[in-house]
């Protein structure tokens, strides 16, 4: 899992969410009786991927427009120094972490310091209000 605790917490917090969300989807009446439970697992599946593929396009989006702000190429490393160390890379891209960190941050839940959230790459992603 790398250097970083940051990505083992957001993983299992992914994987434990979809797993409650699922034993609650499949014991609500209401799921079943609405237009999502009665649409085939295929469907749903089609759905995941199609949103997984998406969020992948717009991450390397953001990489190649942080890159081009700055006028450097595509395949070159992001360093960021301020406040802390971390760097991202088209094929290695921390973008997503510096993103959830700071809905985390945002949110107001605390995040020990010795998880590195590469919150120092999120100055340069767009912020949506």
């Amino acid at each position: 899992m790398g250097s970083s605790e940051g990505k083992s917490i957001i993983f299992f917090f992914l994987m434990g969410s979809m797993l409650i969300l699922s034993q609650l989807m499949s014991d609500s009446d209401y799921i079943k009786n609405s237009r999502i439970g009665s649409k085939s697992a295929n469907f749903n599946l089609k759905i995941i991927i199609i949103i997984v593929f998406c969020t992948f396009i717009l991450g390397l989006l953001f990489e190649i427009w942080i890159r081009t702000k700055f006028g450097v190429s595509i395949f070159t490393t992001f360093v960021s120094t301020s406040p802390s160390l971390s760097s991202s890379s088209i094929i290695h891209s921390h973008v997503f972490k510096s993103m959830l960190a700071m809905l985390v941050t945002d949110s107001g839940i605390y995040v020990p310091s010795n998880i590195h959230t590469g919150i120092s790459i999120a100055q340069y992603i767009p912020k949506v209000e």
